[in-house]
C-alpha cells in the first residue's frame, strides 16, 4: 500500500493513498486537514498513479513546493516528497498506521523552511557551529523518513556526522547491537565492546589502547527504550564538544527510524514476517500458519462476520486485529464473554438509559454501538448465556438496538469476529449455543494450529520475544546455547504462544548483560520434556523408559558444560559463575559428568 507520511499533533501521520484523489488544505471537508493559517481551505490535490504520485496545487495563496520551487502540477516518486508551508509530506509504501514521535522531528519544522522565503523573512541569529549542528539534524531527520533500510540509514547516519564533527568516536547501542557512526580514532571494534557501556555514568575515562579517552554518554529518554550513545573524544575540551541537545536529539531521531523500519532480524528473515503493523506482529512459516493468514486477509476488506476458533494462548486476538485494521473500519472494540457475568454483560453490549436500574445515574453506550461503523470482538463467545444470545441475534437480524431502559431503536453498522477456544458446532448439537446465532455468525470460519503443530516456527518466536524483552529490561545477553534452545523446541508448550512469550520474558529478566542463556535459565519441566515425535529404530529401547530419559537428559547437559567451556576457552571459574554455581559445585558436576 502508498501512503503520505507526515507530522500533525505530535504524531507521525500515515494516510493512506486508497481513493483516486486526496485533498490536502485548512477547510473540514479536505481529507488532510492543517490547521496552520497560511495553508489555504483548498490547497492541493493528490492522485496516486502506480508507483508515483501527482500533486496538483489549487491556486493556493503561499503555493505547494517540490525540491524548494513552487509548482502548478508535479509528479513525485516513492521516498520523494512535496512542501505545504512547513509540512513536508513524504510518498512511502508499506503498513498504513500511526503513532507517537519523538519531538527531535520537530527539528524539520522548527529550522527556517527551505521550500518558501521571502524578501522579509530574516535568516536566524545563530552561530555558525550550532546552525551547521542544526543542519546535520534536519538532514537525519529527512533521511529517516525517507530510507527503508536501517544499515543504509545508519550508513549515511554516518556520512552526515564525520563532515559535523571534527573528532572522536561515535558508538549507537540498539537492540542487542552496536553500531559506529562516526570513527576518527583508531579503535577497533573489540576495543569497544570490551567496556560495559550500559553501567558507565554520563561522564566517564576510559583507557583504550594506552590512552584515557573521556567518554559522554546520552541514553533514551523515551519509556522502555535501552537505546543510547556513547560519544569517545580524545580531547577533552568540553569547549569543543557539540551541547547535549545535539546528541540527545540525534538519539531521538534515530529511534524515529527505527520504528519506522523492521528490525534486522526480520529483514534477514522477511519471510518470516506474515503481517505486521504499529501494533501487531504475525510470524511464522509453517504452511499452515501461512495459508490461515491468507485467507483472513481475504476476508478483511468485507464486512461478513467471521469466526476465529483455536486453543487459548494461539494469538486469536492478533487475528482479529489484523483482520481490522486491514479492513479500513474505524474502532475497535472487544469484550470477553466469558469474564462478566450475565446481567453486567447485557448492560456492557447494549448499554442503558439513566435510571433503567438502581445504579444507573447516566446514559452509558454500550459495546456494540460503540463498534458501529467498526470491528466488535467477541471473545469466548461460547460462554455466551442464552437469554444475551437470544438479544445479539436480533440485533443481527434487525441491525439496531434499544438500551436497557430505553426505548429509542438505533441503527448500528455491524461487522463482528467471534473467538472462541471451544468447538461451537459440537456446543450447537448439546444445545449449550444457539443453532441459529451460529449459523448467523459462521460466514467465515478458521482455526489456529496451536504451537505443537508449528515446531518450525518457534526459533523465530524464540528470537522475536528475546529481542523484545532484551530491549524493555535492557540487557544484551550473549544468546542461547544450542542445548537450551533445542530444549524450547522441544518443549510442546501447551500454553501455546503466551506460555513461551511469558518463558521468555521471564528469562530476560533473570539474565545479565553479556551471559549465555543454558538450561539453568530454563523451567524444569522444559528441560526435562521428550521429544515430541517418538520413532525409535529398531533395536533401540524405548524412550519411554526412565533410565534412558535420564541418560538423554546427562547427554544434554554435558553437551551444555562442554560448549560453555569451549566459549570461555577452558576457564573453568567463569563457567561456573555462568551457570550460577560455585567453583566447588562446578568441579562436582564435572566429576558426575565424566569431564574431570
Amino acid at each position: 500500500m502508498y501512503y503520505l507520511l507526515y507530522q500533525k499533533d505530535g504524531l507521525i501521520k500515515k494516510y493512506p493513498l486508497d481513493k483516486p484523489e486526496i485533498s490536502i488544505g485548512r477547510g473540514r471537508d479536505n481529507n488532510i486537514i492543517l490547521t496552520e493559517k497560511a495553508v489555504s481551505k483548498r490547497h492541493c490535490l493528490v492522485r496516486p498513479l502506480g508507483g508515483e504520485l501527482a500533486v496538483i496545487d489549487l491556486d493556493s495563496r503561499n503555493g505547494t513546493f517540490v525540491d524548494g520551487c513552487s509548482i502548478g502540477e508535479a509528479r513525485i516518486a516513492v521516498n520523494h516528497s512535496f512542501c505545504i508551508e512547513k509540512t513536508p509530506f513524504f510518498l512511502k509504501k508499506g503498513e498504513a498506521g500511526e503513532f507517537t514521535v519523538s519531538p527531535a522531528l520537530s527539528i524539520l519544522y522548527s529550522l527556517p523552511n527551505p521550500c518558501r522565503r521571502s524578501d522579509n523573512d530574516k535568516e536566524p541569529e545563530t552561530d555558525p557551529v550550532n546552525n551547521r549542528l542544526d543542519l546535520a539534524l534536519r538532514s537525519l531527520a529527512e533521511k529517516s523518513l525517507v530510507t527503508d533500510s536501517r544499515a543504509l540509514f545508519l550508513k549515511r547516519a554516518g556520512s552526515i556526522l564525520s563532515q559535523t564533527l571534527t573528532s572522536g568516536t561515535l558508538v549507537f547501542f540498539y537492540e542487542c547491537q552496536q553500531h559506529i557512526l562516526v570513527n576518527h580514532l583508531p579503535l577497533k571494534t573489540s576495543d569497544l565492546m570490551g567496556f560495559d557501556f550500559r553501567a558507565l555514568p554520563a561522564e566517564a575515562d576510559l583507557p583504550v589502547q594506552g590512552r584515557i579517552i573521556p567518554v559522554w554518554k546520552y541514553r533514551s529518554e523515551l519509556p522502555s527504550s535501552s537505546h543510547f550513545l556513547c560519544y569517545l573524544n580524545p580531547k577533552p575540551k568540553r569547549s569543543e564538544l557539540p551541547p547535549p541537545r545535539f546528541f540527545k536529539n540525534l538519539l531521538e531521531i534515530i529511534e524515529v527510524h527505527l520504528k519506522l523500519t523492521a528490525s534486522p532480524e526480520t529483514t534477514r528473515e522477511s519471510g518470516s514476517i506474515l503481517y505486521q503493523d504499529d501494533r501487531t506482529t504475525i510470524i511464522g512459516e509453517s504452511p499452515e500458519l501461512k495459508t490461515i493468514v491468507g485467507q483472513a486477509k481475504r476476508f478483511a476488506s468485507r464486512d461478513s462476520f467471521i469466526i476465529i476458533l483455536g486453543e487459548s494462548g494461539t494469538g486469536k486476538e492478533l487475528f482479529a486485529r489484523m483482520i481490522h485494521r486491514l479492513s479500513g473500519r474505524k474502532n475497535f472494540v472487544a469484550i470477553n464473554c466469558a469474564a462478566i457475568p450475565a446481567p453486567l454483560l447485557e448492560s456492557e453490549l447494549f448499554g442503558y438509559e439513566k435510571g433503567a436500574f438502581t445504579d444507573a445515574r447516566e446514559r452509558t453506550i454500550g459495546k456494540i454501538e460503540a463498534s458501529s461503523g467498526g470491528t466488535l470482538v467477541l471473545d469466548e463467545i461460547g460462554d455466551m448465556p442464552p437469554e444475551i444470545q437470544a438479544k445479539l441475534l436480533r440485533v443481527i437480524q434487525e441491525k439496531s438496538i434499544t438500551r436497557l431502559g430505553g426505548h429509542e431503536t438505533i441503527p448500528v453498522d455491524l461487522r463482528i469476529i467471534a473467538m472462541t477456544n471451544q468447538d461451537l458446532a459440537e456446543l450447537v448439537k448439546t444445545g449449550a449455543f444457539r443453532r441459529d446465532l451460529f449459523f448467523r455468525l459462521l460466514v467465515h470460519q478458521f482455526t489456529v494450529p496451536p504451537l505443537r503443530r508449528r515446531e518450525e516456527d518457534v526459533p523465530l518466536l524464540i528470537r522475536h520475544f528475546s529481542d523484545l524483552y532484551a530491549r524493555k529490561n535492557g540487557v544484551t545477553p550473549a544468546g542461547f546455547t544450542k542445548a537450551a534452545e533445542e530444549a524450547l523446541v522441544r518443549y510442546s508448550w501447551p500454553g501455546n504462544v503466551r506460555e513461551l512469550e511469558n518463558e521468555i520474558r521471564r528469562i530476560m529478566e533473570t539474565v545479565d548483560d553479556g551471559e549465555m542463556i543454558g538450561g539453568h535459565h530454563l523451567r524444569p519441566d522444559v528441560i526435562d520434556a521428550r521429544p515430541r515425535i517418538l520413532t525409535p529404530e529398531a533395536g533401540t529401547p524405548s524412550l519411554d523408559k526412565p533410565s534412558l530419559t535420564k541418560d538423554r537428559i546427562r547427554a544434554w547437559e554435558r553437551q551444555e558444560v562442554e560448549e560453555l567451556l569451549r566459549k570461555n576457552l577452558g576457564n573453568k571459574s567463569k563457567t561456573a559463575r555462568e551457570m550460577s554455581l560455585t567453583y566447588r559445585g562446578f568441579l562436582k558436576k564435572l566429576k558426575r559428568l565424566g569431564l574431570y
